[in-house]
This record gives structure tokens, C-alpha cells and sequence, in this order.
């Protein structure tokens, strides 16, 4: 490997890490880069070997070959982590948009939606970013900057799809006003790493907002979608990965054709088919609840705040839906009071113990050790955080080790996915699977990457460099 080949992006994707965001597209001075779809239905950066200088630009906004925690913490915060499952807040809180056209049409609690366009209607921004079906391909994703409150709720809904939120770099950075950027977390880190770069960037992102995430899925799951459905993808006018029109929050897919027929799948169907789609660099984040956005929003799941016991009360009955949200900065704090001081949005207070119950960060985290440790074995990349997470509790620790034969199984499973997910019948592969098996398959991962037997508030955070018991 050259030394400009090392110093590049290409580095990244040949050792596995790129997550698809796009950053370095955005940021190369000479359009070297473009982003394309490879074989295995990820989005990848492609280098013209002819315009790039071998500039390190690309290699230097990437998250995907690491993000320093400590370094933007203390940057961002003034220090460590105020909590090792959270990352720093201000508050935290459940609430959704006051309006119920913005909240049924909206994941979870349509916080995001009503912020968002609150914000542009008092010209705190002038567009934000987003990302949205593509109208002339429904079936692909986009990013654009949304100028008004009708493209807003046109980027409303999750979308599971590959899409390069960060590439939008290049235009922000011609483009005058003041914007706010919404994206997952290896998009948000994309983001905190170009501010570093390009400091005039930071001044026209006036806010980041954080969705929740716990991976994302290639777009073959989409031809898998179709196919468990019997759609072809020409006959598709529209796509929802988590429509609630059938049976509410937290929402079924739903494919709507161009003769006006509609298809909908449980979202259980989607959840046993999803570790089959998911991109081998999923598996390595640690910062599901988004860290360093100025605040973030995703689902909850915690039924107390639903007035339930159980969330089986909730799912699937028509509720619209509840969002958490998570104030992590001044800047953060200061969008949210504006919305509820105006009635956009209602919010009720909650507590870091509500929102470990809800979103159970800690699992992702140590999840990254058992796919760190076979990225090592098979000679892979390994993304560096600069920090670590274990138990508080040594007998935990053990619990975590106990089923380590299975675990070895579970991870090569993975691997072999990532293997064989570019070959052109891996789609009716998975779905001549019986759902059951494939829900069967997912309780053995489960037992065997025992990451579900950490609970809250059992985990304590590290800097590489210091010992276990820090």
C-alpha cells in the first residue's frame, strides 16, 4: 500500500470501517471522490486516482477509522463524560409535537419535525439538513437542505437506507445562512470532525440534533422487503420503513404502489431480518444515544412514561408515539426552550434511570469488544475512540465471558454474512428463511454476545491508556 493510498479514504474502506456518510465527498477541495453503491448494498467513496493529491483531508474528517471521545468531550463539554451510558446532559426528557398532523405523520414522538420547523418559520435557520425518499426513485435515499415546513415533513420517518447525511459538506460551505444539521451518530461525528478543519462550518451549523441509533441496514433489505411482500421495485410509489397508519407507534413498513395497492409488513418481520442487512461497521460504534449532538431524540420505550407497565400494552395499539430527548448543550438547550415556551412541542422531565431503561446504551458498547476482538483476530480495521467501556460488577464481567464458545460462533456468523452479502443470491437467501428461524437465530446472538445482562448504570469508561479499574 502507497503511502498516498494510506493517507486517503481508500485506507478506510479497504479495512472495513467506512460508514457511508459521505464527509469525505464532501470535504475533498478537489472533487476527487464520489459516493457510489457497492455490491453488498452499502454506499462506499470511490477515489479518482487522477485528481487527488493525497491531501489526508478525507482520511482526517472520517469516523468511520475512529472519533476521539475524550478529545471533543472536553472540547465540547469541558470534560469527561458526566455519564459513561449517556455522555453529557444538560436534561433529559419524553415529549412530543402539540400538533397531531407533525406527530402521526412523524417517528416516534415528531420532535424533530416540529423543532425543525419551528426554527425555520423564526428564522433561527435558514434550512436544515435532512435527508428524504428520492421522488423520482422512491426506493433510494437523499440528502438536501430543506427550506420550508412541506419539506420538513417530506423527510419525516426513519430511513434504515444508506445515505450520505455528511456529504452535504461540500454545499454548506458555499452556501450562505445559517443551518441546522440532523444525522446519526458516525454523521455527527463526521460533522464535529470537519468543525475542526473548517471552523467557519461550525458557524453556519448553529445546531446538530442526534437521532438515536442502533444501525443502520444496506439496501438490499429493501429488495428483501419487496420480495417477502411480491413487489417488484418498479411498481413502488412509496417506501415507509415505520408507518403508524396500521397499527401505530412504533410502526410497520408499508409500500405503497403505483396502482394504489398497499402492502404492510410487521415490524417484527423487519427486526429478524435486520443482523442479516446491518453493515459490518454498525457493529463497532459505541454511541448509540448520539453524544455529541447539541441535543438527541429517538424512541421511547420505557412504558412507564406511556402510563403502562409493559410495553406490550403500548406497541401496536394506535398510540402516536413518545420521543426521548436528550439536552446536551447550551446551544441545544436553548432551540428546545424556545419550541416549548411557544406550545410547539410538550415535554414532560424524566431522569438518566428512565432513559437507561428505555434505550439501554450500555449494549452497544460492549458489544464493540467481542467485534473489536475478531476485527483483530481476522486482521481488519479497528476504529479507535481513544476510550473503553466495562462493568462496575467483576461477577458481571463473568457473565459476559461465560458463553465465550458461542460467542466465538455468533462472530464469525457475522463475518461470514459480510462475506457472502455480495453475492447475488444472498436476498433470497435470507428470505427463504422462515421468520421463526430467523427470530430463533437472533435470541442465540443474543445469548451469545450476552450483552443483555448488563443493566443500567453498570458500566464505567476508561481512557485506552489507563487500567480496568480506573
Amino acid at each position: 500500500m502507497t503511502a498516498k493510498t494510506h493517507n486517503t479514504i481508500d485506507h478506510v474502506v479497504r479495512s472495513l470501517l467506512c460508514t457511508g456518510c459521505g464527509a469525505c465527498a464532501g470535504i475533498c477541495r478537489y472533487n476527487a471522490i464520489t459516493i457510489r453503491e457497492n455490491c453488498r448494498g452499502l454506499l462506499t467513496p470511490v477515489i479518482n486516482s487522477k485528481l487527488c493529491i493525497g491531501c489526508g483531508f478525507c482520511f482526517r474528517v472520517c469516523p468511520g477509522q475512529g472519533f476521539d471521545f475524550p478529545a471533543v468531550t472536553k472540547q465540547l463539554f469541558g470534560g469527561y463524560p458526566a455519564h459513561p451510558e449517556i455522555g453529557n446532559f444538560l436534561s433529559i426528557h419524553s415529549g412530543y409535537a402539540v400538533k397531531n398532523e407533525i406527530r402521526k405523520q412523524c417517528q416516534s414522538g415528531g420532535i424533530v419535525s416540529a423543532v425543525l420547523i419551528h426554527a425555520l418559520e423564526n428564522r433561527i435557520i435558514d434550512g436544515a439538513v435532512v435527508s428524504r425518499w428520492n421522488r423520482e426513485d422512491p426506493l433510494n435515499t437523499e440528502v438536501f437542505i430543506a427550506r420550508n415546513k412541506d419539506e420538513i415533513l417530506s423527510a419525516s420517518g426513519s430511513k434504515y437506507s444508506p445515505v450520505p447525511t455528511a456529504q452535504i459538506i461540500g454545499t454548506l460551505k458555499n452556501t450562505p445562512g445559517r443551518f441546522a444539521f440532523v444525522g446519526v451518530s458516525c454523521q455527527v461525528h463526521a460533522i464535529r470532525n470537519a468543525h475542526q478543519m473548517m471552523p467557519e462550518l461550525s458557524q453556519k451549523i448553529v445546531f446538530i440534533i442526534g437521532l438515536f441509533c442502533q444501525g443502520t441496514m444496506s439496501h438490499k433489505y429493501l429488495h428483501y422487503a419487496l420480495a417477502k411482500a411480491g413487489i417488484c421495485a418498479q411498481d413502488v410509489q412509496r417506501f415507509a420503513y415505520r408507518a403508524k397508519e396500521w397499527r401505530g407507534w412504533p410502526g410497520d413498513i408499508r409500500i405503497v404502489g403505483k396502482s394504489g395497492n398497499i402492502e404492510h409488513m410487521p415490524s417484527s418481520d423487519r427486526m429478524c431480518a435486520k443482523p442479516y442487512f446491518t453493515p459490518w461497521r454498525c457493529n463497532l460504534c459505541i454511541d448509540k444515544l448520539n453524544e455529541f449532538a447539541d441535543f438527541s431524540v429517538g424512541d421511547c420505550r420505557n412504558p412507564l412514561q406511556y402510563g403502562s407497565k409493559s410495553l406490550k400494552e403500548v406497541n401496536f395499539k394506535g398510540h402516536p408515539g413518545i420521543s426521548d430527548i436528550i439536552v446536551r448543550t447550551k446551544a441545544g438547550e436553548g432551540v428546545i426552550k424556545m419550541c416549548l415556551d411557544a406550545g410547539v412541542i410538550e415535554l414532560k422531565d424524566s431522569s438518566w434511570q428512565d432513559l437507561l431503561v428505555s434505550a439501554q446504551p450500555s449494549r452497544k458498547k460492549l458489544e464493540f469488544t467481542y467485534f473489536a476482538a475478531l476485527a483483530r483476530i481476522l486482521h481488519i480495521g479497528v476504529p479507535s475512540f481513544n476510550i473503553r467501556y466495562i462493568p462496575k460488577n467483576k461477577i458481571l464481567n463473568k457473565k459476559l465471558t461465560r458463553y465465550s464458545s458461542i460467542t466465538i460462533v455468533i462472530l464469525f456468523h457475522y463475518w461470514l454474512i459480510e462475506i457472502i452479502s455480495g453475492t447475488t443470491m444472498y436476498v433470497f437467501a435470507i428470505k427463504s428463511i422462515p421468520i421463526k428461524i430467523l427470530a430463533w437465530l437472533n435470541r442465540v446472538r443474543e445469548k451469545g454476545l450476552a450483552s443483555k445482562n448488563c443493566g443500567p448504570e453498570e458500566l464505567i469508561v476508561c481512557r485506552d491508556d489507563e487500567d480496568d479499574i480506573c
